[in-house]
């Protein structure tokens, strides 16, 4: 599921798998959920890993251009936190 994107020509949706997850928990938790991990990882990780920062920048930079389904829940938990300052201003 995270993996899944529109444009990629490899991606093939799996219409089980989204109604198997469907009916455990409602997209809108599921996505608060990965958040929340995303979140912990990112603060764990700065503490540790000097070029954190950087690193998620580049991943994230990567994801966008090939609008995964990871990045709506990479913006809520870490956009503003992977923002250079300068960008907020744009």
């Amino acid at each position: 599921m995270l993996d899944w994107s529109e444009v990629e020509p490899d991606c093939i949706a799996d219409p089980d798998v989204a109604e198997a997850l469907a009916r455990e928990i409602s997209d809108q938790d599921y996505e608060a959920k990965v958040s929340r991990l995303l979140s912990a990882a990112y603060d764990r990780e700065l503490l540790s890993v000097s070029n954190t920062r950087n690193c998620y920048r580049a991943a994230y930079s990567v994801l966008k251009g090939g609008d995964y389904y990871l990045t709506v829940m990479i913006d809520q938990a870490l956009r503003a936190r992977l923002r250079r300052w300068w960008e907020f201003w744009c």
